[in-house]
């Protein structure tokens, strides 16, 4: 019963009860560690296993992933691959993403929204890397878009200056609605 009651709690991963003689109870818990948002079902925790505390529990500063359902493990994979990807350039992912047909984004951590398509993600993100510092530096203005998915280039969409601060774009988009769902 003491055992049933501690796995119903969702930062419970694993506890088990077993009687100590004469008349005790060891009792051992493991906490679920989350590792990252996965869109707006939960989180995930190392192994890439999606749970659901109350949202008011998530801890702060996590990234967000989003997947179709079932993708939960693979996301983190290829998130945990980008983030070593871009590493190497001081560059920071916020977020991932994999919509309905397989397509991949992601996000910098106040930067330009990135889609890589659905084809040689590491070669594109790699190629990325090798040109944002120049794109950023280039004096066009702050990045708001990057698109890799064309086979011999990148395209850039810089944010206008000219429009007033209330109608720009967050400097940070957000994953809601990349995933293939409706913002």
């Amino acid at each position: 019963e003491v055992q049933l009651g501690l796995r119903r709690d969702p930062w419970v991963k694993a506890a088990s009860v077993s009687r100590e003689w004469p008349d005790g109870l060891r009792v051992t818990v493991y906490e679920q560690r989350a590792v990252a948002r996965f869109g707006e079902r939960g989180l995930l925790n190392p192994e890439g296993v999606l749970f659901t505390p109350p949202a008011a529990s998530y801890p702060a500063g996590l990234p967000l992933l989003d997947g179709p359902e079932g993708t939960e493990a693979q996301v983190l994979m290829r998130y945990h691959r980008l983030v070593e990807l871009l590493d190497g350039a001081g560059l920071l992912a916020q977020g991932l993403a994999q919509d309905a047909r397989g397509s991949w984004r992601f996000v910098l951590r106040d930067g330009p929204l990135v889609l890589v398509g659905r084809e040689d993600f590491e070669p594109r993100v790699k190629r990325f890397v090798a040109h944002y510092g120049r794109i950023a530096q280039s004096g066009r203005g702050v990045v708001a878009r990057v698109d890799l998915r064309h086979t011999n280039g990148i395209a850039v969409s810089f944010k206008s200056e000219a429009v007033p601060a209330a109608h720009r774009p967050p400097s940070s988009p957000s994953l809601r609605g990349v995933a293939g769902e409706k913002a």
